[in-house]
């Protein structure tokens, strides 16, 4: 994987995130993009690919990394957002509140398309507001379809790192938008860090290009 084409793939991207923003309001059935990101967020869980498809191909994640990137003061994610009982918490709620006003009726494409857009409004808004003090992908660190495949996906494209030529500069963990701890989670060669998005970031700043991705 290049960086350059995941950057312009993200370009690519970035226009769904505002047209859903900017237009699902009037348009509801605009906001059925977003079931759609999910259902593909969930099924490349089954591709066992980790987290790579929020890293390289989520609309909303593109925003992030290509606009509010450049304004976020890229500070580190709190620890507390990253907690397995923050995550579970976050998902359960914004699916329950979701299942509730659903039942609420009534059942009409507008009605389920406007409860997409408004969900979708609301969760990109905290996603922009956290990202502005900390890392870019600060929402991501809780976001729901993040969170079912950190727990469940299995990852058979690990990343890796050459011991023998690594200088310990950090600078892979510098640019990491997740703020993994990179050398610390890879004592034996592989990156164990469920929640690595396979950007390609540390790989592309590494001076002595000690990592890569496994190729299986």
């Amino acid at each position: 994987m290049k960086l350059k084409n995941r950057k312009y793939r993200q370009w690519l991207l970035v226009p769904v995130t505002i047209i859903t923003l900017s237009l699902g309001w009037k348009y509801p059935w605009i906001a059925f993009i977003v079931p759609i990101v999910m259902l593909l967020g969930i099924g490349s869980i089954f591709l066992q690919r980790g987290r790579f498809f929020c890293g390289n191909c989520c609309p909303r994640g593109a925003f992030y990394d290509r606009i509010l990137y450049p304004i976020s003061q890229r500070k580190k994610i709190p620890s507390f957002l990253r907690s397995k009982i923050f995550r579970w918490m976050v998902l359960v709620l914004l699916f329950g509140v979701f299942l509730f006003q659903a039942a609420l009726g009534p059942f009409t494409i507008e009605h389920f398309g406007r409860m997409f857009w408004l969900m979708c409004t609301v969760t990109t808004g905290i996603g922009v507001f956290l990202g502005l003090f900390f890392s870019q992908r600060t929402w991501c660190s809780f976001c729901p379809i993040g969170t079912l495949g950190c727990s469940f996906a299995k990852d058979r494209q690990a990343l890796t790192i050459k011991r023998d030529i690594c200088v310990g500069c950090k600078l892979c963990e510098k640019k990491c938008p997740m703020n993994i701890k990179i050398l610390e989670a890879s004592k034996n060669g592989t990156l164990v860090a469920p929640d690595c998005l396979k950007c390609g970031e540390c790989i592309a700043v590494c001076p002595k290009k000690a990592l890569s991705f496994a190729r299986n």
